[in-house]
C-alpha cells in the first residue's frame, strides 16, 4: 500500500491530468511535471534522476523537503495565476512565503519577483518614510537574514525603532498594526542590542533639535496694530523660547520624537509657523534646517545600526 495514501490531497492543486505527485509535509499535490521543469531548476534536476519506486494513480511520487506545504501552495498559486500580482503586489505574508519556497526550490523568476516586492515594501528611500506604520517588521528582518535580502534591513529596523519595546502585532480581523509589548518576537539578542544602541543615537539627535527654540536670532520688529500674523514679526529670545516650549516641548510631538524623530521633524516642518507670528525668512531657514536634519539622521542610521 502506498505509504502516503492517507495524506490529504490539496483541494485545488490535485490535477486529474497531472503527471507527478509531490509530498510536502502531510499534503499531496498532483501537478504537471513539464510546467515544474520549465520554472524550476530544482525540479528539472529531480525529474532527470532515477524515478522513485512509489507511484500513485500511475504517477511517480516525490518527497519534497525544506519547504512547508503552505509556502509551496503560495508558490503554485503564483505560478498558475501570476497575472493577479502583476496588477496588485501581494501582501507581506504572501511575498514572504513565495520567497522562501521559490528560493528553496530554485524558481528563480519568482524569487526575483518576491525580492522586488520586498524592496518596494521596505524601501530605504527617505521620501517614502511616512507616518503610516508598517506591520511585519521583525518578520521582515528574520526573512531577510534567511533569504539574504539586506536591502530591507534599514527600513524594517526603523519601523521597530518607532515602537516602544521593538514589538508589534497585526490584528487578524482587519490587518491593522499595533504596538504590543507582549507580542512574540523572532529577534535575537544581537538585534535588540543593535536597536537599543540606535535608539540612543536617535534620541540624542532629536533632543539636540527639540530643546533649542528657533527664531531668537531675528532682529525684533513690532507687529503693527491690526496687521495679520503672517505679516511676520520675529520673536525676541524669551518669547521664542516660551512659544517653542508651548508648541513643541509640551506637545505630543516631543514624545513622538523620542521614538520617531523623522516623523516628529516632519511634523515641525508642516506646522504653519507664520501663523504664530514667526517671520517668513526664519521659517524658511528653519524648515531647511529640519529637512537637512532628517536627511542626516537617516544617513547616519546606517552606521548606528551597524549596516555598513
Amino acid at each position: 500500500m502506498f505509504k502516503y495514501a492517507h495524506n490529504a490531497r490539496h483541494t485545488v492543486f490535485w490535477y486529474h491530468d497531472g503527471s507527478v505527485v509531490l509530498v510536502l509535509e502531510d499534503m499531496l499535490f498532483k501537478l504537471h511535471a513539464s510546467r515544474l521543469e520549465r520554472e524550476s531548476k530544482y525540479f528539472a534536476d529531480l525529474f532527470r534522476g532515477d524515478p522513485p519506486q512509489e507511484t500513485m494513480e500511475g504517477c511517480p511520487v516525490y518527497i519534497v523537503h525544506g519547504v512547508s506545504a503552505a509556502d509551496f501552495t503560495v508558490l503554485v498559486e503564483t505560478m498558475e495565476g501570476a497575472i493577479t500580482y502583476a496588477r496588485s503586489p501581494p501582501p507581506f505574508p504572501v511575498a514572504a512565503a513565495l520567497l522562501r519556497a521559490s528560493r528553496a526550490l530554485s524558481f528563480h523568476k519568482f524569487t526575483e519577483f518576491a525580492v522586488q516586492v520586498l524592496h518596494e515594501m521596505w524601501s530605504p528611500d527617505l521620501m517614502l518614510v511616512t507616518s503610516e506604520r508598517k506591520p511585519y517588521a521583525a518578520d521582515t528582518i528574520d526573512l531577510a537574514v534567511m533569504c539574504d535580502v539586506p536591502e530591507v534591513f534599514k527600513r524594517a529596523y526603523y519601523e521597530l525603532l518607532r515602537t516602544p519595546r521593538f514589538r508589534q502585532s497585526v490584528d487578524g480581523d482587519d490587518g491593522n498594526m499595533r504596538d504590543d509589548p507582549s507580542a512574540p518576537s523572532t529577534l535575537g539578542v544581537l538585534d535588540y542590542e543593535r536597536l537599543v544602541a540606535a535608539r540612543s543615537k536617535l534620541q540624542d539627535a532629536w533632543l539636540q533639535i527639540a530643546l533649542v527654540p528657533f527664531g531668537s536670532d531675528c532682529p525684533p520688529r513690532a507687529l503693527p496694530l491690526g496687521s495679520e500674523p503672517a505679516d511676520v514679526r520675529p520673536y525676541q529670545s524669551g518669547e521664542s523660547a516660551q512659544l517653542w516650549h508651548k508648541m513643541v516641548v509640551q506637545k505630543p510631538v516631543f514624545k513622538e520624537g523620542m521614538l520617531d524623530p523623522l516623523g516628529a521633524l516632519q511634523t515641525l516642518i508642516d506646522i504653519d509657523w507664520c501663523e504664530l507670528c514667526y517671520c517668513k525668512s526664519c521659517v524658511g531657514r528653519q524648515r531647511k534646517t529640519w529637512t537637512e536634519a532628517r536627511e542626516r539622521i537617516w544617513r547616519d542610521l546606517d552606521a548606528w545600526l551597524g549596516l555598513g
